[in-house]
């Protein structure tokens, strides 16, 4: 055998010595002659026809032992040259194929996204008069049972064959398919060399789950005698869904649900029930800001696995406490957490403390005594007592409140407090005569600014799933900005400043003048328009971000103020 089997006149030759009727394998021939031996993909094409036709030819002459022995040399002669190309293209594209992805590994939608823009602008069809026209983009599929992924890039090769399994969930023992992705009669056809059925549902599920769009797929053969689209393909994979599982168990991801997607739809279960542990202090809630933090931070830099590892653990957490995690079984009754209790409740009542004892009085001075009993009676751990005396002192607050509003009726607005310089020696006075310390105070704030970021966090969830809602692609690249995205690095630094002022505050006046800073940083950025577009949002969700934040951030402040000085 030599390389005359994949040329015209030998076979043309013999279809004449034989009086064969040609099924098309010599035109076959002559386009693979006329191909560029410098681009692999039109010659592999051109191979796919010849072998096509070579097949058939050898069927239609199947008792003839001469003109067999000629076509199976002609169908080796392919195999061969596949292997060259192969090899060819293999040493040329590898660098490239590593980089197309790494890109993917850093953000596959937002990628492949742009890869399909690509295979619409570069739809197939008359090019422009001196002008070759852009070439068209390559896909590589796996799929293995119910799992399936897809890439297209320009480049694909043994660092894609690598990828796909991961984007598919792990699924082991699959089947890789390659070709060319195209956009022909308004759809993403994926031009391959045998058409399987399924293979077109597959596929559009693959985009489904990678991106979050819905995209109408059509398969079709080189050479189009078979087509399928994904509206009428079956999937022979496809399974009736499994029963839910019963409550406690760790939920695994379906098979074809990216790690991304596994991980959105697991905080999203998991965010009622933390919002109510962390409302009701149920459990170590404490430990379950860390984990979701922890689980948070991890998404954002791409290690899924361990994110979706913290959800697991915060599942966990919620059980614990008798929370149902989101499901519907209403959670058991546990203790709360009486300590964080009380300090949450005297940072919300401290501000309209200060003001009342500003204005001396009988009321006043009761409320002074009362808090600061209060106060010794938490340090002495007689949580129920303390906490009697502050639903007194709140009392005792809102009958103050109705007497001045009956009291200024007519009269002019008072200054408001934030307009005043803060008196920083009164106040270290006012909280000496309490019996607190700074460090009392700045625990209350620092669980006031935790449960900001609960509070932020749980609403911004629930903006992303309105906007991935849309289906448009602008909107769903905004879904994919977190809350690290939207503080645009101010979040983090006041994060440090916090943890530098130690969990008991005992270095809060070291601390101090970074936290100020950090604090001046994240209020300036809340008045930020991204910020402000998702707190006036059309789509019917609850945001509040910069009010949220603005009372959090002001408790913070007051207290560094107060160390610093």
């Amino acid at each position: 055998m030599s390389d005359s089997h994949l040329t015209e006149l030998p076979w043309k030759a013999l279809v004449v010595k034989q009086q064969l009727k040609d099924p098309g394998l010599g035109a076959a021939l002559a386009a693979y002659g006329k191909t560029d031996a410098e681009d692999p993909e039109a010659r592999s094409k051109a191979l796919a026809v010849v072998e096509k036709k070579a097949e058939a030819a050898r069927k239609d002459a199947k008792d003839n032992k001469d003109v067999v022995r000629y076509l199976d040399e002609v169908l080796e002669a392919v195999g061969k040259a596949r292997k060259a190309i192969a090899m060819q293209d293999g040493a040329d594209d590898e660098d490239d194929d590593e980089a197309e992805a790494d890109e993917y590994r850093k953000d596959l939608r937002k990628k492949l996204i742009a890869a399909l823009g690509q295979v619409k602008s570069r739809a197939p069809g008359e090019p422009v008069p001196g002008e070759d026209g852009k070439p068209q983009l390559r896909f590589m599929a796996y799929t293995a049972g119910g799992s399936s992924a897809v890439i297209v890039a320009r480049k694909v090769g043994p660092a894609t064959k690598k990828l796909l399994p991961e984007i598919a969930g792990g699924a082991k023992g699959g089947k890789f398919i390659t070709g060319q992705c195209i956009y022909e009669k308004s759809c993403f056809t994926f031009v391959v060399e045998e058409a399987s059925g399924g293979l077109a549902k597959k596929l559009a599920k693959a985009l489904l789950a990678e991106t979050g769009n819905k995209y109408k797929v059509r398969l079709r053969t080189l050479d189009g005698a078979r087509e399928l689209d994904s509206d009428t393909d079956k999937d022979p994979d496809e399974v009736a869904a499994p029963a839910s599982p019963p409550r406690g168990a760790t939920v695994s991801p379906p098979p074809t649900e990216t790690l991304l997607q596994a991980y959105r739809r697991r905080l999203q279960e998991l965010v009622p029930g933390l919002q109510q542990a962390l409302k009701e202090q149920r459990g170590d809630t404490g430990k379950m800001r860390a984990v979701v933090e922890f689980a948070r931070e991890k998404a954002d830099a791409g290690s899924l696995e361990a994110a979706l590892k913290a959800l697991d653990a915060l599942e966990k957490l919620l059980a614990a406490a008798g929370v149902s995690a989101g499901r519907e079984a209403e959670p058991e009754p546990v203790e709360v957490d009486p300590a964080a209790g009380f300090n949450a409740r005297l940072a919300a009542l401290l501000p309209a403390v200060k003001e009342a004892m500003a204005e001396g009085g009988d009321r006043g001075q009761e409320i002074k005594l009362k808090v600061s009993e209060a106060g010794v009676l938490a340090r002495k751990k007689d949580y129920e007592q303390a906490g009697a005396l502050l639903d007194e002192v709140d009392d005792l607050l809102a009958d103050s409140s109705d007497d001045e509003d009956e009291g200024t009726e007519g009269d002019e607005q008072a200054d408001d407090p934030e307009d005043r310089e803060l008196d920083v020696d009164e106040a270290k006075a006012e909280l000496e005569a309490l019996g607190l310390g700074i460090p009392d105070i700045w625990l209350s704030a620092v669980d006031a600014f935790a449960a900001a970021t609960d509070t932020v966090n749980a609403q911004i969830t629930q903006l992303q799933s309105a906007l991935r809602e849309t289906g448009d692609v602008d909107l769903l690249g905004i879904a994919d900005s977190g809350l690290n995205a939207l503080t645009a690095g101010t979040r983090v630094p006041l994060m440090a400043a916090l943890m530098d002022a130690g969990s008991d505050g005992a270095n809060i006046e070291a601390a101090a003048p970074k936290v100020l800073k950090a604090v001046a940083a994240f209020r300036t950025r809340l008045n930020a328009p991204e910020i402000m577009a998702c707190d006036s949002n059309p789509f019917g969700v609850e945001v509040s971000i910069a009010d949220t934040f603005a009372a959090a951030l002001d408790q913070l402040g007051y207290v560094a103020q107060l160390a610093s000085e």
